[in-house]
């Protein structure tokens, strides 16, 4: 199955970027201890190589999907390399209890703005619109 998207994984790119300081300061310690040209070339290799884009091994899926009355967020990730993992799951409920407000002219219940009972937009003989407020 394919991931939703590949990313690089934050505890992987964390341990480079130490493995990569680290490094460093061993060469700028051993400064004046071997050649110049050595020196120079072993720093320009490590500025290369932390500078080098780092493998997308962070497989990540998602999926929002509605559920009956609610709506389900599922999130999970996974690492190919150092086996980092996430889950997200959360369910969060829909208030399907709140009725649509009825016209006080003629009863119609309109959807939105626009009352169901009307057989084009331009219509309706009621012309209520919507408020907040429920009867």
């Amino acid at each position: 199955m394919s991931a939703d998207r590949w990313s690089i994984c934050p505890q992987c790119e964390a341990r480079r970027v130490a493995a990569y300081k680290a490094e460093r300061e061993k060469v700028v310690a051993s400064y004046g201890q071997i050649p110049a040209t050595e020196y120079e070339e072993r720093l320009l290799d490590l500025d290369k190589s932390i500078g080098s884009k780092p493998p997308e091994t962070y497989s990540e899926y998602w999926e929002i999907t509605l559920t009956g009355e609610a709506v389900l967020i599922d999130y999970s990730g996974e690492c190919r390399e150092c086996g980092l993992k996430k889950v997200i799951r959360h369910l969060s409920p829909l208030d399907v209890s709140v009725p649509f407000p009825r016209c006080p002219a003629c009863g119609h219940q309109p959807h939105g703005e626009i009352c169901l009972n009307m057989a084009s937009d331009n219509d309706c003989s009621c012309s209520y619109v919507a408020t907040d407020e429920v009867s």
